[in-house]
């Protein structure tokens, strides 16, 4: 079997490249163990224009955003089916520290696009708790990975484009232009299978930091939110009653096996803030592939051009992932360059660590 790439990882960067790819007329095989270890099905799938403690813009929000959307959107439209939602975010200051910090900043040019109304009662008639007020985000989303992924997969088997099984590099061969694994040649491997890229001796000396999370589906009665809840932890509507809750962190164990510990951090965060009862329906967990500078890791390998990578989209792979899955596709076919902040070759190393 020949192709022109064969894509490790069917997770949303995997998933966006061999699409784009193959809207340019090439032949793609992804190879895909059946998400053991994305992060892609088990994140909340949000999108989010303003982040982090200190309230800032994201990174390249006014064109990763806009472009996201346009794709999620064309993509329900050609799997006829939906996962995508745009949702405000009600920001709620978790002390009187960080309501400081927004009235300093809120005038800021960068952030007037994203601005929504102050909150100062307590949202949803008064069920959740809001001592320190709010600010509501507009330009937000939330994506349902577990249908995302599925209708790629369905879609994927419709052009005979995917390979449910585990890809090692022990299996690997590759030549002056191109690969053999099993019975396939290709003429570019690209892996984006995330945080196992640690484990691949090709790449092993790109500085990832994987972080595990955990998320749990909750069901809360009554409750009536219609917006993503931001107060030190997100809570996104799934419908009905139901919500997703997320997530944790952790930097030293990487699996994808929920832990009562887990759990418990996550029903902790929101004690206090939302009604009881709260009933947990399912639980699961996931490792975000991260870079150092949470950036996105795109390109070839310095010695081996047949390899490639798109990885180190972490938390963010649901806002970056089609914007650079667009440019790296372009970047492979010859039509356009990656930018400099997301290039593999921003990370120095030396000739000892090549294979």
């Amino acid at each position: 079997m020949r192709v022109d790439y064969l894509i490790v990882g069917q997770g949303v960067a995997g998933s966006l490249l061999s699409y784009f790819l193959l809207q340019a007329g090439k032949s793609v095989l992804v190879v895909d163990d059946g998400h053991k270890h994305a992060a892609s099905i088990t994140s909340l799938g949000l999108i989010n224009p303003v982040i982090g403690l200190r309230l800032n813009k994201a990174w390249r929000a006014e064109t990763l955003l806009p472009f996201a959307r346009q794709t999620y959107r064309e993509l329900e439209q050609k799997f006829n089916t939906k996962f995508y939602r745009d949702l405000n975010s009600l920001r709620l200051f978790i002390d009187d520290k960080q309501q400081k910090r927004w009235q300093k900043k809120k005038d800021a040019p960068e952030l007037q696009p994203y601005i929504g109304s102050d909150i100062e009662g307590e949202p949803c008639k008064g069920q959740i708790a809001n001592p320190h007020g709010g600010v509501e985000i507009t330009g937000s989303a939330s994506i349902d990975t577990a249908v995302f992924v599925d209708a790629f997969r369905a879609y994927l088997i419709g052009q005979n484009a995917l390979r449910a099984g585990s890809f090692s590099c022990d299996d690997m061969q590759i030549e002056a232009d191109c690969v053999h694994w099993q019975d396939v040649e290709a003429g570019k491997v690209i892996f984006c299978d995330g945080w196992q890229i640690t484990l691949n001796r090709y790449f092993d000396w790109l500085p990832m930091s994987p972080d595990k999370g955990e998320s749990i589906d909750i069901e809360i009665p009554g409750l009536g939110l219609d917006k993503i809840l931001n107060r030190g932890f997100f809570m996104a509507p799934t419908g009905g009653d139901r919500y997703r809750l997320g997530a944790t962190h952790n930097h030293s164990t990487f699996d994808n096996v929920p832990t009562d510990a887990g759990k418990a951090e996550l029903l902790k965060k929101i004690e206090g803030i939302v009604p009881k009862p709260v009933r947990v329906l399912a639980h699961q967990a996931g490792v975000r592939p991260s870079s150092p500078d949470r950036k996105p890791i795109l390109g070839l390998h310095p010695q081996h051009s047949q390899l490639g990578v798109f990885n180190g989209l972490g938390s963010k792979g649901y806002s970056q992932a089609p914007y650079f899955a667009r440019q790296f596709a372009d970047f492979l076919l010859s039509t356009g360059e990656l930018d400099a902040e997301v290039r593999i070759n921003r990370f120095q190393i030396d000739s000892a660590q090549l294979h």
